[in-house]
């Protein structure tokens, strides 16, 4: 049945959106969009030798449906991947209440919800991309209020795979924007979901993804009944300061030994010029520039703790400054050093990584 849903979403309803945007283009807006990203990195940790790597890491097309109703519609396709990113439609039911039903982001993790356009360095915390759900299949609810924002999504795999795991997600926030143009945000995450196939894995990757290279891991578990994370995140805007900072927990569930997690991240960013980070709808937004450039200065400190029982599977801590250069509304080029301190000899060192991007 749920096949049969997924196929209707991602399949027909997106197609037959195109059709009426032709039929009556006064009430549609359609929007191309289309990103590309290469990095380079140079690798020196202890105990291992050094490397250098070049690599695209993003190569996606897609487009945006936007009726005068209030209906839109996404679609992305990821070249390197090989797979649909995005694809998703969204219906208001009320002033303040949208139904999205497709494959999207789930609401957890906040650096995760901005990290393929917005981050202000390359790849998200250790954390996030251990605990992040990321892309799912499902259907959610959005209501806005009036102190933010709450997301309540249920979801049940991917489309192109929709017998993973299922489960549920939940994100609050509330937000205070103060009369001397200061925005203070605060919001809960929680998610839960059942394993279909018994078999799991929790790992946290190094903040390049130009090598593989583990900062805690688990490995390959059996008889895993499924996982639960929970999440805090705390922000800050004023002017061209932003402070970002996020606490999360995860634990895999199992017949054996859970797998119990936990992990955060502070980032501090500054940007210079009229260029400023801004905020809508419980997501920092990176600068938008019209033309001209503008630079932005990050600093971020991330750290992640993995155990099994007794046994550790992993505790890092690593800290990255990274600088940004945004050359009009499309180009951007990034360069983020990261410093590694982890409980393993090879997880010791230091890494750089560079990027060139443009988007539209």
């Amino acid at each position: 049945m749920r096949d049969s849903i997924s196929a209707v979403v991602c399949g027909s309803l997106l197609p037959l959106i195109c059709a009426s945007a032709f039929a009556d283009a006064s009430d549609w807006s359609f929007t191309p969009s289309g990103q590309l990203q290469h990095d380079a990195s140079w690798l020196h940790l202890d105990n291992r030798p050094a490397g250098h790597a070049d690599l695209p890491r993003r190569t996606r097309l897609g487009f945006g449906l936007d009726h005068a109703s209030g209906i839109r519609a996404k679609w992305e396709w990821d070249f390197i991947a090989g797979t649909i990113t995005d694809s998703f439609i969204e219906l208001p039911l009320t002033d303040y209440t949208r139904i999205r039903i497709g494959q999207y982001k789930q609401p957890f993790a906040w650096e995760e919800l901005i990290s393929d356009r917005e981050p202000a360095l390359l790849e998200t915390s250790m954390p996030t991309d251990a605990f992040a759900l990321a892309r799912r299949s499902g259907i959610a609810l959005e209501h806005h209020h009036s102190l933010g924002l709450l997301t309540f999504s249920r979801y049940f795999g991917h489309v192109e795979n929709l017998d993973a795991d299922q489960g549920w997600a939940l994100r609050s926030t509330w937000a205070d924007h103060s009369e001397d143009a200061q925005t203070w945000h605060v919001a809960v995450a929680a998610a839960s979901d059942r394993d279909i196939d018994g078999n799991g894995r929790l790992r946290a990757r190094q903040e390049l993804r130009a090598f593989s290279l583990l900062a805690a891991d688990s490995g390959n578990l059996s008889d895993v009944l499924g996982t639960d994370r929970v999440g805090l995140e705390q922000g800050w805007l004023s002017g061209p300061w932003a402070v970002q900072s996020e606490q999360m927990a995860m634990t895999l569930r199992r017949h054996g030994d859970d797998i119990h997690a936990i992990g955060g991240y502070l980032q501090l960013s500054w940007t210079s010029g009229d260029a400023l980070r801004s905020y809508k709808d419980g997501l920092i937004r990176s600068p938008k520039l019209t033309a001209g450039h503008a630079w932005e200065a990050a600093l971020r400190a991330s750290s992640i703790d993995v155990e099994r029982g007794d046994l550790n599977l992993g505790q890092q801590t690593n800290l990255t400054a990274g600088v940004n250069l945004y050359l009009g509304p499309h180009w951007r080029l990034m360069l983020n050093q990261t410093w590694i301190n982890g409980s393993s000899t090879e997880a010791r060192g230091h890494h750089t990584s560079m990027r060139i991007q443009i988007a539209f």
